[in-house]
This record gives C-alpha cells, sequence and structure tokens, in this order.
C-alpha cells in the first residue's frame, strides 16, 4: 500500500486491517471449503469490558488455575496473565475475568484450553444476560452493545441489535462451541518463527461438515462439498496480553471499532502426541464442546 501512495499512517492501519481480515476469511473457506456468513472481531479488552458491565461473570474450573506473570526483561519476552483461581464454579470481576481468558500457560492443553475458557465466558455471559433480562429491555440491550462497540469489528451488513434480540434462543442449551481438531503435529521451528500445527486438512473438513450437519462427512466428500456456516467470534491481542481465538463464518467486508486487533487463528502450544488416549490431544480436545445455556466447567 506504501507503493501505491498511501502515506497517512492511520489509513495504512486501517487498510492493512482489513486487507487481514479479507485473507483470514478466504484462508479459513478455501481450507475448509464452507461460506462465511458474517465476521465478528473482540480484542481480549472486550472480554473486561463485558464482564465489568455485567458486575462480574460466573465461571467453573475443573481443577485450581495458576498462572504468574513473568516481567518482561531485555533478554526475555515475559509471560503470565495473573490467573490465580480455586476449581469450581465461582464469581470473577473484571480484572479476573481477563486473566481467566488470556491464561495460556500453566494449562495441560496451551492455547486450546484458553479457547475453551474463552467459549465458557460466552456461554456464562448469555446466560447471566438472560437471567437478568437483558433480552427482553431494548434500553438496557442497547447500552450492552454500546460498550461491545468500544473492542468489536464486524461486517457491515450483520444488524447485531437484531442478533441479540434472537441469541435469548441460544441460551437454553441449543448453541455448541466446537475446537477444530486434526493436527497431526506440532513442531517449533525456533527463532522468531516459532510453533506452527500440521494440520490434516480432510479430516478438518470433515469435522467441520459433520458439526453443521452435512449428511456425508467423509474427508473425500467434505473435500468436494460446500455448507452453510453461522457467526461466531475471533479474539485478538489487546494492549494487556496476547491472542488465541477461533476463526469461524465471516463476510468479507468488516468495520473498524476503536480498539479493535488483527485477527487471530487457534496456535495451540501443546504437544501433539500427548494424550491420555495415546493419540492428538488436539483431537481429542475437539470433541469436549462447550454448551451454551449454563456455566460450563473448563480447565
Amino acid at each position: 500500500m506504501s507503493k501505491q501512495g498511501v502515506t497517512d499512517p492511520v489509513e495504512l492501519e486501517h487498510r492493512s486491517r482489513e486487507a487481514g481480515r479479507q485473507a483470514t476469511l478466504l484462508t479459513v473457506q478455501n481450507m475448509l471449503q464452507v461460506p462465511i456468513d458474517h465476521f465478528a472481531e473482540v480484542n481480549l479488552l472486550g472480554f473486561y469490558h463485558v464482564a465489568q458491565a455485567l458486575n462480574g461473570i460466573d465461571v467453573c474450573l475443573k481443577k485450581p488455575a495458576s498462572d504468574p506473570i513473568v516481567a518482561r526483561t531485555a533478554t526475555h519476552a515475559g509471560h503470565g496473565s495473573g490467573a490465580d483461581f480455586p476449581a469450581g464454579q465461582q464469581h470473577l470481576n473484571a480484572s479476573q475475568a481477563l486473566s481467566f481468558v488470556r491464561q495460556r500457560y500453566n494449562l495441560p492443553n496451551g492455547d486450546l484450553d484458553r479457547t475453551k475458557r474463552q467459549q465458557a465466558f460466552l456461554a456464562g455471559a448469555t446466560k447471566q444476560l438472560k437471567d437478568q433480562g437483558v433480552f427482553g429491555d431494548l434500553g438496557k440491550l442497547q447500552q450492552l452493545i454500546d460498550v461491545a462497540k468500544k473492542d468489536v469489528v464486524i461486517d457491515d451488513g450483520w444488524n447485531v441489535l437484531d442478533f441479540a434480540q434472537q441469541v435469548p434462543n441460544l441460551t437454553g442449551g441449543n448453541v455448541e462451541f466446537h475446537t477444530l481438531g486434526a493436527i497431526t503435529d506440532q513442531p517449533n521451528l525456533g527463532g522468531d518463527d516459532g510453533d506452527v500445527n500440521i494440520v490434516d486438512v480432510p479430516k478438518a473438513r470433515a469435522q467441520v461438515h459433520q458439526t453443521i450437519g452435512d449428511t456425508d462427512a467423509s474427508p473425500s466428500a467434505a473435500a468436494g462439498t460446500s455448507a452453510s456456516a453461522s457467526a461466531a467470534a475471533t479474539s485478538t491481542d489487546a494492549p494487556s496480553g496476547s491472542s488465541s481465538g477461533t476463526t469461524s463464518p465471516a463476510s468479507p467486508s468488516a468495520t473498524d471499532a476503536p480498539g479493535g486487533g488483527a485477527t487471530a487463528t487457534d496456535a495451540p502450544s501443546t504437544t501433539a502426541t500427548d494424550s491420555p488416549s495415546g493419540g492428538s490431544i488436539a483431537d481429542d480436545f475437539a470433541g469436549d464442546s462447550v454448551e451454551g445455556g449454563q456455566i460450563p466447567c473448563v480447565y
């Protein structure tokens, strides 16, 4: 874009983010061979603001969690979310909720567990909103949307207020969050290249087509089949931490919102062969779906 004569740094930032979103959508569509309906992008600070608006969030942990903050130095990037929670159901304030969704270290499945935490946050938040009658109160609903606008980017064709009014239909267990498996290896390339995921593409396609109700979900059939898909969120970096999110159905045209970050796909930092069943952690973990309408217990 600079070579095309674009010099304004704000315009460069805006257009480069748009190009990144376009590339993400095309990558997901081409890899999984499903069309994309809508796109939502939320930075991690958005979890803080939503939890703040809800006066905290209810979560449930299968085991105690501890992720001390290690300060950044000249020779070390630093890490840690500050999470320090007991096992069981509990109510977290906004700061604790941000630590809850940010933690990626000291978890049995790394970023895959963080993805589950973010899904559990969404499931718990929608349950709280339904219990508090927010979905039936247009005034309260608009206030919540105004809060979310600070941290969320959506496509131009998505009417969020209409969508939010339909959300109560999804809070009674009629929605599930699935994490894509099919990771066969996770080599460390060293240096700035870091870790990568080697994915069995036909198997990933088959998983997606089976999940969204395709009648023939075998790898060979999925490779040549198209099916409609619904919208979900991609979480992104906030100033306070690194990101992990799920790539999901999206529209090629997205609009910027203040505080919006660059989209990020899942980057599990686990060893694929370290699984209780002897297979891939990603494959085992993918079957552990998070259901709406409840406070799901996660790692």
